[in-house]
């Protein structure tokens, strides 16, 4: 089964799902991308069936709806055999609690994603605030998706730690900071959350096409990470269509050859069994 762990969608209806744009640079794409290349969740369903994706899990795009989960959570709904939603909370804002047990409880949405920089300021991941927000999803039992760079390891180490039974997926992994390749720095601190079982790595087009840049080939990387985490803590997203360079069939091609010099096995994972195993 292929499952594309990252992707988003944009309504084409601004009266019922208006845009609510936020202020930041999203690592690698466009700030406008969901304005240059928006796609609907019925063109991201055709479009997955012209690839071979069986699944897919739809992100909250922060950049064009900041945390208004609405469409998201209504075109999981419709297409639940397919999609499954994670909403994004304002972690540090007034009854996140409450606002993520809505989400989950009363729409249908599947885990949450906590976005460390957003409207040009640093959400600190080991505030109480955050760990109110972690408690209750602990408690609904949804995986936690963090984006955010790597200057915060420390912060999502000691959140790993401290939550050993929430599944914490590092979205992009911190792709600020990934176009040094294998950069020590990078090495280090991902290094650093291996021993945590239920710290997890998704792999994105960001990721591959940095690295690819910077080494050259990132079968080494792969090799590495894989050596590190194994392939059953990794998942793949296509990131489309944030990343519109490329059709989706060629984003989904790119994974399929990257991922090619792997073992079969950890290909299967990496490709969908991860993400199964976490958003069953």
């Amino acid at each position: 089964m292929l499952i594309d762990a990252h992707v988003h969608i944009v309504a084409d209806d601004e009266a019922t799902y208006p845009l609510n744009p936020a202020r930041i640079q999203p690592a690698g794409v466009s700030q406008t991308w969901y304005r240059e290349a928006p796609v609907t969740a019925e063109g991201l369903l055709g479009l997955m069936a012209a690839a071979g994706v069986d699944k897919a899990m739809v992100v909250q795009p922060m950049t064009a709806y900041q945390y208004d989960n609405s469409y998201a959570a209504d075109s999981v709904h419709a297409a639940s055999d397919r999609l499954v939603g994670v909403a994004i909370v304002e972690a540090d804002g007034p009854n996140a609690s409450e606002r993520l047990r809505y989400w989950v409880d009363r729409r249908g949405m599947r885990g949450v994603r906590l976005f460390a920089t957003a409207e040009g300021k640093a959400l600190d991941l080991s505030s109480p605030a955050v760990e109110a927000l972690l408690t209750q999803a602990d408690a609904l039992r949804i995986p936690v998706c963090v984006q955010m760079n790597f200057a915060a390891v420390p912060q999502l180490r000691r959140m790993v730690e401290h939550f050993p039974r929430l599944p914490i997926v590092l979205d992009h992994l911190a792709a600020s900071h990934i176009e040094n390749g294998l950069a020590p720095e990078l090495i280090r601190d991902l290094e650093s959350l291996a021993p945590y079982a239920n710290a997890h790595m998704k792999l994105t087009t960001l990721n591959f096409d940095a690295v690819t840049q910077t080494q050259g080939s990132i079968a080494e990387f792969l090799r590495w990470l894989v050596r590190v985490f194994g392939a059953r803590r990794i998942m793949w997203g296509s990131n489309f269509p944030a990343t519109n360079d490329r059709t989706y069939t060629a984003l989904v091609d790119t994974a399929r050859d990257v991922l090619a010099s792997l073992p079969e096995e950890d290909q299967g994972w990496i490709l969908g069994g991860t993400a199964a195993a976490l958003w069953p």
